[in-house]
């Protein structure tokens, strides 16, 4: 990218020892002043108040005052010139998108500047690379983090685990493929914390672990076992259970076994509630009671015998 080439300070001294003024070598709003000696230098050029035969040159970090003998001519640059000036400042000090804002306000003045059309791609596909060098940085940074939280879920460290996954992953931007990573490392995690709650005699986390590997995973059929399993010792999840038994077998739908369970379930949850509001306490244990070893004998008598049932029992599905 080629630049207007800017007086360094020890050039501007040798050049301008005659004055014993010491110039500043970036100005933001530019007039080039030529020296007869070949330099040049930059800033706001006016006359020297008092002073016919000198021009005052400031810029943004001082003021030069040069003899007209010195100076060869004096170009007074447009706005669209200083703005582009201002970019090529930018540019070199790698701020990008302040860069390309100067460029783009040249451009508006000045739309045939071909320099500066050049500089303002120059200065887009930096920050391109610059993106795509970053971006790559975050993949990384995001399959170093998704390594650790399985690590993290064999050592069951859970707390720790879910962090990464539910904040620090997400907070990075994943890909597609990176997302699904997660999702199947994240139903790891909660199975193995269901496990755990389970193990632990407690089943309400155990619950809460079991449905968040469903709602990764809708077909576990690990999942679901297992939680039929937590729950149907509870009356208080017999609604739920009934959903998982239906849930299954839209997965499975000739498992004769599980549709038996379903109809058993059902069957006792309906007599359970129509009785549950007429009954007080006592009676109500005697015809639960009672409900259960009809249903027991229900099972004894007819095993699988699907169709059956069906003269009984309403299919729920």
């Amino acid at each position: 990218m080629l630049f207007f080439p800017r007086l360094t300070t020890i050039q501007t001294i040798g050049c301008l020892a005659l004055t014993g003024a010491i110039l500043v070598p970036a100005a933001v709003h530019a007039d080039v002043v030529l020296l007869k000696n070949g330099q040049r230098v930059e800033g706001v050029a006016t006359q020297t108040p008092g002073k016919p035969d000198s021009v005052t040159i400031r810029g943004p970090k001082g003021t030069v005052e040069l003899s007209k003998d010195l100076i060869q001519t004096i170009q007074y640059e447009s706005e669209a010139v200083n703005l582009r000036r201002t970019g090529d400042d930018h540019y070199n000090a790698k701020r990008y998108k302040e860069a390309i804002e100067s460029y783009q306000k040249s451009l508006a003045l000045d739309p045939k500047d071909e320099l500066t059309a050049k500089q303002l791609k120059t200065a887009q596909d930096a920050i391109a690379r610059e993106s795509t060098v970053e971006r790559r940085k975050q993949i990384e940074v995001i399959n170093t983090t998704l390594a650790e939280a399985k690590k993290k879920v064999a050592t069951k460290e859970f707390d720790a685990a879910e962090k990464m996954l539910l904040k620090e992953v997400p907070a990075l931007t994943p890909t597609d493929e990176q997302v699904q990573q997660s999702n199947e490392i994240k139903r790891d995690l909660y199975l193995a914390w269901a496990h755990e709650s389970d193990d632990k005699l407690k089943p309400e986390l155990a619950v809460k672990y079991y449905e968040k590997v469903l709602e990764l995973d809708a077909s576990n059929k690990e999942a679901y076992e297992r939680l039929i399993k937590v729950m149907e010792t509870n009356p208080d999840y017999n609604q739920r259970v009934i959903e998982a038994y239906r849930v299954q077998l839209k997965l499975t739908p000739d498992d004769s076994a599980t549709r038996r369970k379903l109809a058993d379930k059902l069957l006792a949850e309906g007599v359970r509630m129509e009785r549950t509001a007429t009954l007080d306490p006592t009676e109500q244990k005697k015809v639960d009671d009672e409900l259960k070893e009809a249903v027991d004998t229900f099972q004894l008598c007819i095993p699988a015998g699907i169709e059956e049932r069906k003269s009984l029992v309403a299919d729920p599905m």
